[in-house]
């Protein structure tokens, strides 16, 4: 299914790192800047990144409509808050903790989530596409319309997340820690299936 796309004006204002102080922000791009630990930020709306640095981010903050390019999240803590309508090209997520968030209608291309542990949070319409997740971590994640296209997914951590209806068969995906029952429902390639009937013992004969 497509996803809805960010929603932003053709023309922005040109933002500066003053405007982090401000409880909420609209309509603004920023460029080669640096979230600082004192941000007073809750909410941006309708908002472009390019080549910001996010790896502050300690609290809830909300995303409405943003596009987010060659951005770095790397080791944050993003706590209670939302991605909702936005757009990650050549993001870096890398060591970040995702928790009891909502993320809705959102796609990352070519981003690097490796060593990301995402818990007890709602994804849905969410896309990944041309992007590596080794050693991801999935907690109790409520997941509705998630795609994963020519991805990256080594030894994914998948602890009381069903996978019904999500579709691997694209990308590879080797190691990791399942459950039979989250399990149920999902689309591998032979390999892939292959591999997971090893993490469990079983043994496959063609006789």
């Amino acid at each position: 299914m497509k996803r809805k796309e960010p929603k932003l004006k053709p023309y922005l204002d040109i933002g500066d790192v003053s405007l982090f102080q401000e409880e909420v922000v609209s309509d603004v791009a920023f460029s080669h800047l640096i979230l600082p630990k004192n941000y007073e930020v809750i909410e941006f709306n309708g908002c472009r990144f390019i080549h910001v640095n996010f790896s502050n981010i300690a609290t809830s903050i909300s995303f409405y409509d943003c596009v987010f390019e060659s951005c770095d999240f790397s080791n944050m803590i993003f706590d209670g808050g939302c991605f909702t309508r936005a757009k990650f090209s050549q993001c870096k997520l890398l060591g970040s903790r995702i928790i009891n968030a909502s993320i809705q209608e959102v796609t990352f291309s070519s981003c690097n989530l490796d060593y990301t542990s995402i818990l007890e949070s709602s994804l849905s319409h969410v896309s990944f596409t041309s992007s590596t997740m080794v050693e991801v971590r999935n907690f109790k994640l409520k997941l509705k319309d998630i795609s994963f296209l020519a991805c990256q997914i080594i030894r994914l951590e998948n602890i009381s997340t069903s996978l019904k209806e999500i579709d691997f068969s694209t990308s590879t995906l080797e190691g990791g820690t399942f459950s039979l029952s989250d399990l149920q429902g999902v689309t591998l390639n032979r390999e892939q299936a292959l591999n997971i009937t090893k993490l469990f013992g079983i043994k496959i004969t063609d006789e």
